[in-house]
C-alpha cells in the first residue's frame, strides 16, 4: 500500500491520533485502485485475495493489536517489497501472506 508521508499525516495527525479506520481504508482503496504495479500477491489461509481486501484486514488487527496507523503503513509498505521479510513476518501474524513479485 502506497499511502505517502505526508498524506498519512494529513488523515491521522502528527501523533497519529483520533483517526478513523474508515479514512484509512477509503484512502488505499483510492490508492490501490489507480495503481497498476504488479505488487505480488496476497493470502488469507491460503486463499488469494485482492490486495486492498488484505490491507483492510492487516489494518483491523494493526488496529486491535495497538499498532499505531503510521507504522502499520510502515510495515504493509514494506512487507511489499523483496527485502521485507521482518515485515512479512509482522503481517502474517494478522494471517496474511504476501507473495513478492
Amino acid at each position: 500500500m502506497r499511502i505517502g508521508r505526508r498524506r498519512a499525516l494529513h488523515l491521522f495527525g502528527p501523533c497519529g491520533s483520533n483517526f478513523d479506520i474508515g479514512t484509512i481504508r477509503a484512502a488505499a482503496r483510492r490508492d490501490f485502485e489507480g495503481d497498476e504495479r504488479n505488487m505480488g500477491k496476497y493470502f488469507l489461509q491460503n486463499q488469494e485475495l485482492p490486495e486492498p481486501d488484505a490491507a483492510n484486514k492487516w489494518f483491523a488487527y494493526a488496529e486491535s493489536h495497538g499498532i499505531d496507523i503510521p507504522k502499520a503503513i510502515s510495515i504493509w509498505e514494506d512487507a511489499a517489497t523483496e527485502s521485507g521479510a521482518e515485515s512479512r513476518r509482522l503481517v502474517s501474524a494478522a494471517g496474511i501472506t504476501i507473495e513478492t513479485p
